[in-house]
This record gives structure tokens, C-alpha cells and sequence, in this order.
């Protein structure tokens, strides 16, 4: 076989991978035994920095004006999940969705803040945007990162910094985002020691959580096997909508 047709090959073979993979993601998200995690435009289901938040248009999460938040926890836990929902990135904005952690004051194995004065100089040294004293969902559990890749003061971002990353393992292939100001799908797939992301509709981000190595001090509760879904503490604005969780 000439090394053209072995390329094409190969080619073709990832493809139908990631076609599958995207297809069994989408026939997952059945909106009939989903759970919106806004219900009734109230904040009943989440708990932590709860007064930071506001819910706008009945159904639009956002900080309050002048706010500077913290995170923001599901009260309820989750093993295997399906989480879809809409993002928007003012210029500039930074936040992230924390995966299988504890709740807050939860301890290291379980998803402590992670936020040792050692593991707190790290991450600001990779993240322009990191608001130091946070509790840092990157280092404590599983955070798949939104931030504005387009924005000039993150031209030194790491690879695994970009939006649909998972922080401090696995890069996501950039091309997906949308523009700040423009409205994001994102659909994340936790089953087992698997994890896929996608935004807009393109598989960004596969990962194998017992294959997968982390970096210094991320991801440290990444060996948990159910937790708390939180959003991370946003940093220059960014907006959720449509939050919907499905049991697999």
C-alpha cells in the first residue's frame, strides 16, 4: 500500500471514530428524563457563592454587576452524566464546569480547593485570568476550561488552557468558539473513566482519565467516580443558559 493511501486510510479511520463517538453523545441527550439545573429561573439547585449570581431573561446565569463570585455547586451529586448547556464569553471572560467534585470544605481526595500557596503560584503562572485566593477547581477535581481564546492577553495561554480543555490534561482542538458576544452549545460526556467534549456541535476534547496524566498539581480528584457539577469561578463575564443534565 503506497504511503497516500496508508495516510487516507488512517484519516478516514479517525473520522468514523470521532463520527461515532459524536453520534452516541447525541443519541444520549433525551430532554425527556433530563433535569434543567435552572428550574423555575431559580438558584434552588445550586449552593456556594450563591448570592454572586443572578438569574436574567428567566433563564440566563450570570454574576451580579460589581460582584466578584466564587464557585458555584449542584447540591446534587452525579456519577455518570450528560451535561448540555449555552455559554457566552464577554471579551475576555474565563470560567470553566468542574466535574465529579465535593462539595465546598470537601477534603483533597474528595475535591479540597487545592489552593496550597505552592499549587496557587502555579496556576497563576499559566492563567492571566486567575483571581488568586479562588478555590480552584482546576487543581481539586476534573474543570473543562471556557475562557476567550481570541483575546489578545491570552496569547500565551497552554495548550490544555483553551476552551473545551481539560486543565492540566488533555488539550482540545481549538476552532470551535465562537466569538465574544456569541452564544456557545457545549455538551460534556462523563461515563466511567471516559470524558468527550463538544462545542458547537465538533468533538474537541476525548480523554481517558486512568491513561491520562495531569501536570503538577491539577486535577487532583480526577479519581473520583462521582461528585458535584460546579461553575467556576467566572473572571471578566461570561453567561450560562439552557443547563440540562441527563443520568447515564
Amino acid at each position: 500500500m503506497s504511503f497516500f493511501r496508508a495516510s487516507a486510510c488512517l484519516v478516514l479511520i479517525g473520522l468514523t471514530s470521532a463520527c461515532s463517538s459524536f453520534n452516541s453523545m447525541q443519541a444520549a441527550v433525551g430532554l425527556d428524563t433530563s433535569r434543567h439545573l435552572l428550574k423555575d429561573s431559580k438558584l434552588d439547585n445550586w449552593e456556594g457563592d450563591v448570592d454572586a449570581f443572578v438569574v436574567i431573561d428567566e433563564s440566563e446565569l450570570q454574576v451580579k454587576p460589581g460582584q466578584t463570585a466564587g464557585n458555584l455547586y449542584t447540591k446534587e451529586r452525579f456519577t455518570d452524566f450528560l451535561l448540555s448547556f449555552e455559554f457566552k464569553l464577554a471579551a475576555g471572560g474565563h470560567s470553566g464546569i468542574a466535574l465529579r467534585c465535593a462539595p465546598p470544605g470537601g477534603d483533597s481526595q474528595s475535591g479540597d480547593s487545592g489552593n496550597s500557596s505552592k499549587a496557587r503560584e502555579m496556576f497563576q503562572a499559566y492563567d492571566p485570568a486567575s483571581a488568586g485566593g479562588r478555590k480552584d477547581l482546576s487543581q481539586s477535581s476534573m474543570e473543562i476550561n471556557l475562557i476567550d481564546d481570541y483575546f489578545a492577553e491570552y496569547s500565551n495561554l497552554r495548550e490544555w488552557q483553551y476552551s473545551g480543555s481539560l486543565v492540566g490534561i488533555k488539550a482540545a482542538r481549538r476552532g470551535s468558539l465562537q466569538p465574544a458576544g456569541k452564544w456557545n452549545n457545549c455538551t460534556i460526556q462523563v461515563k466511567g473513566r471516559q470524558l468527550s467534549v463538544m462545542i458547537n456541535s465538533l468533538l474537541i476534547c476525548e480523554s481517558d482519565l486512568d491513561l491520562d496524566i495531569a501536570e503538577g498539581n491539577f486535577a487532583r480528584g480526577k479519581g473520583r467516580t462521582s461528585g458535584h457539577i460546579a461553575i467556576s469561578a467566572p473572571s471578566r463575564g461570561i453567561t450560562f443558559r439552557n443547563l440540562i443534565v441527563k443520568d447515564l
